[in-house]
């Protein structure tokens, strides 16, 4: 005969969270709700658990990728003008020493980058040069007609070219250094004149337009794109955004304007064929300076994060092979945690045990002729005794089996098995990639669902079948009953979890920041011990009065245009020790940290 209890609700301290322990009221059938006021066990032992999630950005080698390089050419890369009073005339002289690059390294790091980080197969290449116009040289001058994607030798000769013409005219330049000087406008024949963004914008979008509607063969996942400058944009005096009546605030605002709804329009034409770009400012030069608002912006709208900033190219030729990693990195968001007693069932507003966490309470196997401790007891190869109360009960449960081939010892990393997840026909689901991680896709691992008496198969974790305001996904976190208003139900009786996220800390194992899972509160139950399980389920045997709790997360890419959605999750055995009315609670483990957790599968949505 099994141990019967009768014991008063526990409130437990949890380390930096409380736990809630509260046995089901088997022999008296009282209702929780109807229960004034639980008892606080003496000593108020605690339990230190916390759970440790990594956000993460991982290269995505599969995705193929047209890598664009936009370089800033204007003249402040090899000096620039300062300007004394003789007496009612102005003198200009050249200064080299204000140059950003007179050696010209950023040309070296796209060459660098070519050679040794470009090497994805099919990826190509472009290169756009801007100062006042934008593109490659043709016959002297800029051109955006001649720009394409080609090899990274194509690449070499531009690159090549526009630094050959750039030392061409920094002779020029050079020609009025102290004590020469000049007493008017540069001459309009000088390419390197100013740092027209919005000529390289244009270009950007032509390149890419054009890339999608004439090239039938266009392969690319992705267009990865680097805008190169070490200057505040600026158009040819009299043009563009740099008319002679304009306040600084409205040409900035005028640059804003125009650039943006270029990068939009260009990141609109790429999405609209399935394909993602984004734009990567890199800000070089006056290392005390402010990034420039319109690259910030830039980039930004071009979806990356911020600018990076550098001091110059010649001290870090790598520079852009690590930014490759940033381009083609797949962002990872946690934004869905579950923790969840498995042994713990709540039905007509009490708390009852369902020690083998098949889905049936103690108390409904004993009466089904079930065995508690065993959760696939029916007699019916590899199906959990739920699963056949499911489908109609044993005689209906046999004959589900017979019409379906399974392996009965083929588990997943929750522990069910291939014949479980077939009987309830989850396997032949749309967008399902791992069986078993979450075959509805609403957020809730199938294992779960089952346990908790929801559909796995259906997208429910957002329905409200008691109607009182909360949604199934909400009252299975609370530890409430789904199918059963809770209103009557204390706070204090329920789960109540957060998740906070905090920087990158010498502590943390998390490159990308790291999430702290807290339990405020979460409720258990005594329960009969659960030996060997089939398959070795190590995970979920269990002695008596000891809780298996599942912790899960779930990442989902947010910059993916073929987004896998994976799930997490770890087994922890919550201990109760001691006597009666004077017991402390053990975890093991006691800290989950980022590599703890095993991967459930993935889903597509």
């Amino acid at each position: 005969m099994m141990r019967r209890w009768k014991l008063p609700e526990l409130i437990v301290v949890v380390g930096g969270f409380a736990l809630l322990m509260t046995s089901y009221q088997n022999c008296a059938k009282t209702p929780l709700e109807k229960i004034e006021q639980p008892s606080v066990i003496n000593g108020m032992p605690s339990l230190d658990l916390k759970s440790h999630i990594c956000s993460q950005a991982r290269f995505s080698a599969g995705e193929t990728s047209k890598f664009v390089f936009i370089m800033d050419l204007s003249a402040s890369n090899f000096g620039n003008w300062y300007s004394q009073n003789q007496g009612n005339q102005k003198l200009w002289y050249w200064d080299p020493s204000k140059a950003t690059d007179a050696a010209g390294a950023r040309f070296e790091a796209v060459k660098f980058f070519l050679d040794n980080c470009g090497n994805q197969n099919g990826a190509q290449f472009a290169f756009i040069g801007f100062s006042q116009a934008a593109g490659v040289l043709a016959n002297g001058k800029f051109s955006c007609d001649n720009v394409a994607f080609g090899s990274r030798d194509q690449v070499k000769s531009h690159i090549d070219a526009l630094k050959a013409r750039q030392a061409v005219d920094e002779a020029w330049y050079k020609r009025w250094v102290y004590p020469s000087y000049l007493t008017e406008a540069q001459p309009d024949s000088l390419i390197y004149s100013v740092t027209s963004y919005t000529s390289a914008s244009k270009c950007l979008e032509k390149l890419v337009v054009d890339d999608l509607t004439l090239n039938t063969m266009n392969q690319a996942d992705r267009y990865s794109v680097f805008f190169i400058s070490d200057g505040l944009p600026e158009d040819k005096a009299g043009t563009g955004c740099n008319l002679a009546n304009m306040t600084p605030e409205q040409k900035t605002a005028c640059y804003l304007e125009t650039n943006l709804s270029s990068v939009t329009m260009t990141r609109t034409a790429a999405f609209s064929k399935a394909k993602d770009l984004r734009i990567q400012g890199i800000y070089y030069g006056d290392a005390g300076g402010e990034v420039p608002a319109v690259l910030d912006a830039l980039s930004k709208e071009g979806g990356t994060s911020e600018v990076v900033k550098l001091q110059n190219f010649a001290e870090n030729q790598n520079a852009l092979c690590e930014l490759v990693v940033t381009q083609n990195a797949i962002d990872y968001q946690p934004d869905l945690y579950t923790v969840i007693n498995m042994n713990m069932r709540r039905e007509n507003g009490r708390l009852v045990a369902d020690s083998d966490m098949d889905g049936l309470s103690d108390e409904m196997e004993e009466a089904l002729g079930y065995d508690p401790r065993n959760a696939r007891s029916s007699g019916v190869s590899g199906i959990l005794d739920g699963i056949c109360e499911r489908l109609g009960g044993k005689a209906a449960c046999a004959a589900r089996r017979a019409a379906i081939t399974c392996n009965p010892n083929s588990f997943d990393t929750l522990g069910l098995t291939e014949c479980d997840r077939k009987a309830l026909n989850l396997d032949s689901r749309p967008g399902v990639i791992t069986p078993g991680a979450d075959s509805d896709g609403d957020g809730m691992p199938d294992f779960v669902e089952i346990i908790k008496g929801t559909d796995p198969g259906r997208a429910d974790m957002t329905d409200d079948p008691d109607n009182d305001g909360r949604t199934t996904r909400e009252e299975i976190l609370r530890g409430s009953d789904p199918f059963l208003s809770d209103n009557g139900i204390l706070e204090i009786l329920l789960n109540r979890n957060s998740l906070t996220f905090k920087a990158n800390s010498e502590a943390s194992s998390c490159q990308q920041g790291d999430w702290t899972l807290s339990v405020d509160r979460l409720q258990t139950v005594r329960t009969e011990p659960v030996g060997a399980q089939p398959g070795d389920m190590a995970e979920l045997r269990h002695g008596r009065d000891e809780q298996i709790v599942l912790v899960v997360y779930r990442l989902t890419p947010t910059n993916s245009l073929n987004p896998e959605i994976e799930y997490y999750g770890r087994y922890v055995r919550v201990k109760a020790t001691g006597h009666v009315g004077d017991e402390t609670l053990e975890a093991t483990p006691s800290l989950l940290k980022p590599e703890d957790f095993k991967s459930i599968g993935k889903i597509k949505p």
